[in-house]
C-alpha cells in the first residue's frame, strides 16, 4: 500500500515513498529505495 511521488527537475530526479498502511516505510521501501539510488 505505497504510491511513490517522483518529482522531475532539470538535472535531477526525487522519488518518496511511503507505506500507508504502517505509516512509515517498510523493508521493502529501503530495498527500493536502494536499488533507486543506484540508478544513473
Amino acid at each position: 500500500d505505497h504510491h511513490p511521488e517522483i518529482c522531475l527537475t532539470w538535472g535531477k530526479a526525487t522519488i518518496t515513498i511511503w507505506t500507508h498502511s504502517i505509516g512509515g516505510l517498510s523493508e521493502a521501501d529501503f530495498v527500493f529505495a536502494a536499488r533507486a539510488d543506484q540508478l544513473k
